[in-house]
């Protein structure tokens, strides 16, 4: 396949996302959480529920909200648990559960229903938030929903620029709907093509939660290698160079005569 060796991506660390690590009870907490209650129609479960997902996965509802009168708790009590359970978010997870994964029939309506969460929770705090809205729908629907973080969109960018087309949605269907985030929408994509190409190159299937485990060690190992080329140069060696690079701009800008 063309450019293949150039996404790095081996059997072994597929596998490895396959395995069960440290943090797999605490998410099946989550996963069964959800599960448990999945609707929208009380205080206490939807307080819980928008709480304990935005506070795990670092993307609290309340950080930097807009209701500057309002604490914390009165910010969760008057405005967050209202307005989810006034939304159509019940109605538009249900219309969901007809489907069991990720394809041409589904990503329409997936897409859609992120969309709308997003706004739901634009409305609330004021921001985008389009990762809390992944990761919460994530956690209700686990083989329908990739979860979004800039960690994962800087690698999923970088690895799927060599993908072909063979692995995109049929007839460019994301392209084709207005109905989404576009940030989300582009990043949904991008996973779906790494997905197809690690089933056809390794046949075995990823679900959304093994693929962010996979995004995650690649992004450890780049920080890594960074940190590592970093080390090698003391403070006085890039001192030296940045002289070196100076006077170099220095000649060619004003000539040798100096």
């Amino acid at each position: 396949m063309k450019n293949e060796k150039k996404l790095n991506i081996t059997k072994t660390q597929v596998q490895k996302a396959k395995e069960h690590d440290i943090w797999r009870f605490g998410n099946n907490v989550l996963y069964d959480l959800c599960e448990n209650h999945p609707k929208h129609d009380s205080e206490e479960i939807v307080a819980a529920k928008i709480w304990i997902l935005g506070r795990t996965y670092a993307a609290p509802i309340e950080r930097r909200i807009i209701h500057r009168e309002l604490d914390a708790d009165s910010f969760y009590t008057k405005i967050v648990v209202t307005e989810i359970m006034k939304s159509e978010i019940d109605t538009c997870i249900c219309s969901l559960r007809q489907f069991s994964e990720i394809d041409n029939a589904s990503i329409g309506r997936i897409l859609q229903t992120h969309k709308q969460l997003t706004d739901l929770f634009k409305h609330i705090s004021g921001r985008k938030l389009r990762s809390l809205a992944s990761k919460y729908l994530h956690f209700h629907l686990p083989n329908l929903f990739y979860i979004f973080d800039t960690n994962a969109v800087g690698v999923v960018n970088k690895i799927t620029k060599e993908i072909t087309k063979e692995y995109r949605f049929k007839d460019n269907i994301i392209e084709k709907r207005k109905i989404y985030d576009e940030e989300y929408g582009r990043f949904f994509s991008k996973a779906f093509q790494l997905a197809q190409w690690i089933r056809k190159k390794f046949e075995t299937e990823l679900t959304p939660r093994q693929l962010d485990r996979l995004l995650l060690e690649k992004y450890k190992a780049s920080s890594r290698r960074i940190t590592k080329f970093i080390k090698k140069f003391s403070v006085t060696r890039i001192s030296t160079y940045a002289i070196r690079i100076t006077h170099d701009a220095i000649r060619i800008i004003f000539g040798s005569n100096l």
